[in-house]
């Protein structure tokens, strides 16, 4: 039998490539949510690991500070609560041998690569405006710009109170809300990773403009408020276990791994991660309700 020929492509080099590819889009991705959110920290976690937020109590003081006189710091003291857990997200995909001689290799997985690509970051970044939702610095305004003020001014005093500076405050509100107090307004809407955003709006480094915030809502926090926890699924322990999976080796967002399933005669992807986006004080989230919305 002649060897192959070393410059012939074979299966095992596509698969190679598609499976580097899927783990540097979903990376890269990421990576550009987190740098257009603003300061965002990453910290690698283990399995099981508690998702904990803080919440600040300060204590004025109440002894008069004469002429001349050090004026000393409000005592500030932080609590912590335990509002999740960080797990594993697995989830696969399977492209059948049908689609594959019906549409050919490469246009049969890349449209399940897209869409299994997005609805991954879709996921996380709609559990991270929920989880705004969350936010204990509460307030009501009369309309859309009232509100946005008052949860600009509501974060700034938070962190001004507890000592911390903080770059800029953005901003989270509904598509349709923004649009009908920007009517004819000459602004430009931006567009990255699926997230519409504003620069420099009202006092807001970033406003996001997201149907995943409810109608009336304002959401806001600093961008050095927001945390990113992930888990490394190329640990030593599992590929022990006999699971490989291919990571970019820097941050490991993402193990992918694809082969065929002779079984089901499916060409299947799997993809393990475990990311979450919060917000290290949760009483450092404004939410704000506009009570004249329509």
């Amino acid at each position: 039998m002649a060897a192959v020929d070393q410059n012939t492509v074979v299966s095992t080099d596509l698969t190679a490539a598609r499976t580097i590819d899927f783990v540097s889009r979903f990376v890269n991705d990421i990576n550009g949510i987190t740098a257009l959110l603003g300061d965002v920290v990453k910290s690698k976690r283990a399995a099981g690991t508690n998702i904990v937020v803080k919440r600040a109590n300060v204590t004025l003081n109440n002894t008069a500070v004469g002429e001349g006189e050090l004026v000393p710091y409000n005592d500030v003291n932080y609590v912590e609560e335990t509002v999740g857990t960080l797990t594993f997200d697995k989830q696969k995909i399977g492209v059948s041998f049908e689609a594959v001689a019906k549409h050919g290799y490469v246009a049969a997985v890349q449209s399940a690569d897209n869409d299994m690509i997005f609805k991954l970051e879709n996921k996380l970044i709609n559990n991270f405006i929920a989880f705004l939702g969350t936010g204990e610095l509460e307030a009501t305004a009369a309309d859309f710009q009232a509100a946005l003020a008052e949860a600009n001014g509501q974060v700034r005093n938070y962190f001004d109170s507890i000592g911390k500076g903080i770059s800029g405050v953005i901003g989270f509100c509904n598509t349709l809300d923004a649009y009908r107090y920007l009517g004819t307004a000459n602004i430009t809407v931006q567009s990255q990773f699926g997230m519409d955003y504003i620069e420099n709006f009202l006092g807001y480094s970033k406003l996001f403009l997201s149907s995943r915030v409810p109608s009336g809502k304002i959401y806001a926090t600093p961008s050095e408020n927001i945390r990113l926890d992930y888990l490394d699924p190329s640990d030593s322990d599992f590929t022990k276990a006999g699971f490989e999976f291919t990571t970019d080796g820097i941050l490991n967002l993402i193990g992918v791994h694809i082969g065929g399933n002779y079984g089901t005669v499916v060409s299947e992807t799997t993809a393990v991660t475990g990311t979450t986006l919060y917000a290290d004080y949760i009483d450092g989230v404004a939410v704000v309700t506009i009570s004249t919305n329509p």
